[in-house]
């Protein structure tokens, strides 16, 4: 008898994570999109907990990744804590924690918490170190633009943590980046 765990993970990685020792194509499961891990010891702790972490970002109903590459990320920021609006103003490039699975070219969207409530802020990831990365401004909105509001009727229910953008607001940010070029 042996324990076997299905893991949700991004299609991108899986022709790597099943070169692996102990991850297969998912039993009962969409195989382009999950992994069955055997847990025998061999998978790196570390490792299949920051899986556990990715896989649980994935199945955020409403909240999926989109298709599109590069990966489209928002991240919230409170502004009590971090005045993002004077460090984008001294220099348009910030070193950022990082959780997810942000990878270089990724775009990410700042939220900025309560009283604002609104994305304000398009960056792409420039470069990714130990537990951080490099965040070039792209572009800033009015508040208007991504109020909480405007953000839940594209399927972002709330930004509590960092997580993948929805297709809906995907679309809508290449649009406005598209009419600007």
């Amino acid at each position: 008898m042996v324990e076997v765990l299905n893991i949700k993970v991004d299609p991108r990685r899986l022709p790597f994570l099943l070169e692996l020792p102990d991850i297969y194509p998912a039993y009962h499961m969409n195989k382009k999109h999950w992994v069955s891990l055997v847990l025998d010891g061999r998978v790196d702790d570390s490792f299949l907990y920051q899986l556990v972490e990715d896989s649980r970002n994935l199945c955020q109903p409403g909240e999926q990744l989109s298709d599109l590459q590069p990966n489209y990320w928002i991240i919230p920021a409170n502004p009590s804590h971090f005045d993002v609006a004077k460090a984008f103003a001294e220099h348009p490039v910030l070193e950022w924690h990082r959780k997810n699975k942000m990878e270089i070219g990724d775009g990410v969207g700042i939220y900025m918490t309560a009283p604002i409530q609104s994305m304000l802020y398009f960056c792409r990831v420039e470069q990714v170190l130990e537990g951080a990365m490099i965040l070039r401004l792209q572009r800033e909105f009015s508040p208007e633009i991504f109020s909480i509001d405007r953000l839940q009727q594209m399927g972002i229910r709330s930004v509590r943590g960092p997580r993948g953008m929805t297709g809906d607001l995907v679309r809508k940010l290449e649009e406005i980046l598209r009419l600007e070029k």
